[in-house]
């Protein structure tokens, strides 16, 4: 048997690291590493870095768990308010179009800056490592049942804990009256509340339905700076950082 320094044994995973990283750097298909909006984020449950094959996983999960397939088959979605509101449109729309729908909620990493970069390449190499992993497993237990830990049944049990996307955070003070009043709820609802509020008022601007206009009520229950409108991509951060993982007493 044939034993190789160490030297040679870090050389090797320095260029195994490399590779990757260069891999990464030409990815631009479903896999590729893309930074989240906060929006995006609340809906999915994911990570502030992932990629689309994750995000539309997760984005079907949703939907499942709300019924919100048509019934003329799975290839359609009704939106609902939340759904509209992350997709910045309304009604009955084909599900291979969400991809479309949610690019602006989708960043390259390399726009963001060298330590954006270092976590997306690091990302990679877990996702890949992670791919390996799951597809040696489910070669020998592969079942008759492709949905496995995706179906509705599995989204149901966790909205029932009240885990993952669906654990509730607590609210503060200013944000409440936009909440019903609630003190916990989880992310999901509590945008879905902001975004009720904001079509009942018709604060969204007609001629550009990205800008969201500021009227008092929403300046001080998300403590905006004094500005007339806030893009739609801002307001996920403005309502979760009056959020916290505070438990309940």
């Amino acid at each position: 048997m044939i034993r190789r320094s160490a030297s040679n044994v870090q050389s090797d995973k320095r260029e195994r690291k490399g590779h990757t990283a260069q891999k990464y750097v030409r990815k631009t298909g479903m896999n590729a590493p893309l930074v989240l909006s906060d929006e995006l984020r609340a809906l999915t449950g994911l990570g502030e870095i992932s990629n689309r094959s994750q995000v539309l996983s997760e984005i079907g999960k949703y939907i499942r768990a709300n019924n919100l397939y048509a019934m003329e088959g799975r290839k359609f979605v009704v939106c609902d308010s939340l759904l509209s509101a992350l997709l910045n449109t309304e009604g009955t729309i084909l599900f291979q179009d969400i991809q479309r729908f949610i690019k602006h909620h989708l960043t390259d990493p390399s726009e963001m800056g060298p330590e954006y970069e270092a976590r997306a390449i690091d990302f990679f190499e877990k996702y890949l490592a992670a791919r390996g992993a799951l597809a040696s497993w489910h070669a020998p237990h592969r079942t008759k049942d492709p949905r496995g830990l995706n179906s509705a049944e599995a989204q149901r049990r966790l909205r029932e804990r009240g885990q993952g996307m669906f654990a509730e955070v607590y609210i503060e003070q200013c944000l409440r009256p936009l909440c019903n009043g609630n003190t916990y709820m989880s992310r999901p609802a509590i945008l879905k509340s902001v975004w009720a509020y904001i079509k009942n008022n018709n604060l969204q601007d007609p001629s550009k339905r990205r800008r969201i206009l500021v009227s008092e009520t929403l300046r001080d229950a998300l403590r905006l700076p004094d500005v007339e409108w806030i893009d739609t991509f801002q307001l996920g951060g403005y309502v979760f950082k009056l959020t916290s993982s505070r438990r309940k007493k």
